[in-house]
């Protein structure tokens, strides 16, 4: 066995859950930077009078 799966097995229920609700705020806050992105691209590309994201 490897010293890094002895680790998880020893890991606490508490420390995986803290571990998971982490994982879940920083997808979080990845999916709000995306948005923001996304936004700022379809803003900049009005602005500049292109299109994008459009299909014929």
């Amino acid at each position: 066995m490897k010293k890094n799966d002895k680790n998880k097995d020893n890991m606490t229920l508490t420390e995986k859950q803290k571990y998971e609700e982490r994982i879940l705020q920083l997808e979080a806050k990845l999916h709000d930077a995306e948005l923001d992105r996304d936004f700022l691209k379809k803003l900049h590309a009005l602005r500049s009078g292109k299109q994008i994201g459009r299909k014929p």
